[in-house]
């Protein structure tokens, strides 16, 4: 999912002292190179501010670097006295092994790229430190404060690189993709791993490197290991979305995060037992079985002042109350603000006081104005990219049920209610895939001769990675991420081979424990 949880220096105190210090620990003295990197084509140059066009083969690999703003999206536009340079790579659309180039089609692709070079020491021989996004489909935009911070503890010793993994080609008429573009591998994981690999070693001052992936870029990262490019010496992974040579039991794939958000949710509900000002209010029963008392009461009652409060004011869904509540409990779990005012929810719901309804309306009206903004990095966002590559390589085939699906949310106290339901997302799967399948064909959908949107699995999904003999590994892991569970980070690591690896456990962060485990005024987690 998008990270557009922004870091500045007002909100530098969010990040753990603890988790910099490790980025630190392997950075040393760096290059901050920041890289923004898409693929774009006719449907991207409406999603992306910077418009880049598809440029003839004969040109030079790398047109720059030429000085560039900081700061992608600012009020008083392009920034003076910043050290940001940028400039626009040529990749070729199709590598060797993964797809071949239709002769009809353009063989090369623009990308946009901005590097932070370091400034107190000489960038020549300066480590490399690259950021790369979640998503997919998501600008790393939203990652320059970040990178800027990083840049300044540091001291100016390092070249930071961003990728952004913008859909590398999309087009206004899905059945005109393959005919465009050929085949959709040349937009897969595997080609944009490739992408960094080719651009590390080709055009980088040839010293360490060390790539930050978080979320979805986690994944990536992971695909960019068994590369095994010789520079890069480290690899951070940060909320974990990728197994390696795991059972199907332990894939982390997205039709499965109801069941995901449903595990997290408990752990979370049941750390009140032991919180004194939280337990004091749940003194007949803990925190979660007057959840679950309350999501009966709901379903019994649904057109009760309080749950109809919820279905109206809660997360959006066409299901019972009891949906929305769920829904509306795992939109606040996945922050690390708004998670604190569950206890209270539930314990207002369950009491239903004149008092509790206009505190609820109140708290219900903010949360649901806070979902609803749009982050200026959404400009970037390609969502036919997110739908390509979470329908190739992250979701469960053939499709699941949707009884089971079903029974997952319902098994489940909370689930991502803001965002798209499983089973709408099932159906867009099988609309994608054209997959021949029971659950697909139950739907009947017209397909009308189109080919799918989707690409195969090549041979590194889910293949046993094997830790580079020059480099080693960190994995950052939160219990109380819902988005990317502890689990998955566990999985991995016990899935990688090699001894240099370590797993940084963080009790209580949410999604990407370098932006979200807090720690007191003095330094204390």
């Amino acid at each position: 999912m998008c990270d557009y949880s922004v870091l500045g220096y007002e909100h530098a105190k969010q990040i753990t002292r603890e988790s910099i210090t490790v980025i630190r620990h392997f950075a040393g003295a760096c290059n901050f190179v920041e890289m923004l990197i898409s693929r774009v084509t006719a449907l991207n140059l409406v999603c992306l501010v910077l418009l880049l066009a598809i440029v003839s083969a004969k040109k030079a690999e790398l047109n720059g670097w030429y000085p560039c703003s900081d700061n992608t999206f600012s009020d008083e536009g392009s920034s003076t006295g910043g050290i940001a340079e940028c400039a626009v790579y040529k990749a070729p659309l199709c590598y060797p092994g993964i797809c071949e180039t239709p002769p009809s089609v353009d063989s090369t692709v623009d990308i946009f790229v901005k590097q932070f070079p370091a400034t107190f020491e000489d960038p020549a021989i300066a480590t490399n430190v690259w950021f790369v996004q979640g998503g997919p489909g998501c600008s790393s935009t939203s990652l320059e404060t970040t990178m800027e911070y990083l840049h300044y503890l540091l001291e100016g010793k390092a070249n930071i690189s961003r990728w952004t993994i913008v859909a590398r080609a999309a087009a206004h008429v899905w059945t005109d993709l393959r005919y465009k573009f050929g085949d959709l591998s040349s937009f897969s994981m595997t080609t944009a791993a490739t992408d960094i690999a080719t651009f590390i070693s080709k055009f980088t001052n040839g010293k360490s490197t060390i790539v930050y992936g978080t979320s979805y870029g986690t994944v990536l990262v992971e695909r960019l290991m068994h590369l095994k490019t010789p520079t890069v010496i480290g690899y951070v992974l940060d909320g974990v979305a990728t197994t390696s040579a795991a059972s199907d039991g332990k894939v982390s794939y997205d039709s499965k995060s109801d069941h995901d958000v449903g595990e997290v949710a408990d752990a979370f509900l049941e750390l009140c037992i032991n919180d004194e000002e939280c337990s004091r209010h749940f003194k007949a029963e803990n925190l979660s079985t007057s959840l679950r008392h309350l999501i009966g009461k709901f379903d019994k009652e649904p057109n009760s002042t309080c749950a109809q409060l919820v279905s109206t004011k809660g997360a959006p869904t066409a299901k019972p109350p009891s949906f929305a509540l769920r829904g509306t409990l795992g939109g606040m779990l996945i922050d690390p603000t708004w998670r604190a005012f569950i206890p209270q929810v539930v314990y207002r719901l369950t009491h239903c006081t004149k008092g509790d309804r206009l505190a609820l309306t109140q708290l219900l009206t903010s949360l649901k104005s806070a979902a609803e903004v749009n982050n200026q990095d959404i400009a970037y966002t390609s969502m036919l990219q997110y739908y390509l590559i979470i329908f190739s390589e992250m979701w469960e085939t053939p499709a699941p049920s949707f009884r089971l699906l079903k029974k997952r949310l319902t098994h489940a106290t909370m689930y991502e209610g803001y965002f798209t339901e499983m089973d709408k997302m099932n159906e867009l799967y099988c609309a994608f895939s054209k997959e021949k399948s029971p659950t697909c064909d139950r739907l009947q959908l017209d397909n009308n001769g189109s080919s799918a949107i989707i690409y195969e699995r090549d041979r590194y999904w889910n293949k046993t990675a094997v830790i580079p003999r020059h480099a080693s590994v960190l994995l950052l892991s939160s219990k109380l991420d819902a988005l990317t569970p502890h689990k998955y980070a566990e999985a991995l690591f016990e899935g990688l081979v090699g001894s240099n690896k370590e797993l940084v456990t963080f009790d209580y962060a949410t999604h990407g424990a370098l932006e979200s485990t807090p720690f007191g005024e003095s330094g204390e987690m």
